[in-house]
């Protein structure tokens, strides 16, 4: 019984230490992109600000099922990949997507003039569950991906604390 009680508080310990699961409601999901907004000017729009990364190797952005979304510093500091795509918020609800690589000289980003790259995002619960879909802003909003929204943890490498967005793709 001993042994049982002592690795369930190794169990309770490590699950804290590794991530600490942040509440999943609308609210908390769109505070916390709002947050992560930083535009010098509402005319405008500053790609690759506070965005949030993830890997993009193989396209895996646009063909996995499950995406981990990183905030800026968190990423930068514990994830090393050549590929990525970024979310770049503007408003709480509104990002613009840009593909970029940092591993060959000169560095490089592909953002699109004709406005495909920008997305709303709506938030909605079903069944007690929380999805994001986003849709093409240039395209009279029709629907681009929904994602079931798994986990929203904080989590902490070296000396940057930042959350991470795990989405699954719906469709």
């Amino acid at each position: 019984m001993k042994l049982i009680s002592t690795l369930f508080i190794i169990a309770l310990t490590f699950g804290t230490a590794s991530g600490q699961q942040k509440s999943l409601t609308k609210a908390s999901v769109f505070k916390l992109f709002k947050s992560s907004i930083e535009q010098e000017s509402k005319k405008s729009i500053s790609v690759g600000s506070n965005e949030w990364l993830t890997c993009n190797k193989d396209s895996a952005f646009f063909k996995n099922d499950t995406i981990r979304l990183f905030e800026n510093n968190l990423y930068r500091a514990a994830y090393i990949c050549c590929d990525k795509v970024g979310w770049t918020f503007w408003k709480k609800d509104s990002f613009i997507i840009q593909e970029s690589q940092n591993c060959t000289e000169p560095p490089t980003g592909k953002i699109y003039k004709d406005g495909s790259d920008t997305f709303t995002i709506k938030l909605e619960n079903k069944e007690g569950k929380l999805y994001l879909s986003t849709f093409y802003t240039y395209d009279r909003n029709r629907l681009a991906h929904t994602f079931l929204i798994k986990s929203l943890v904080e989590e902490k490498n070296g000396n940057e604390v930042g959350h991470v967005l795990t989405l699954v793709r719906v469709n």
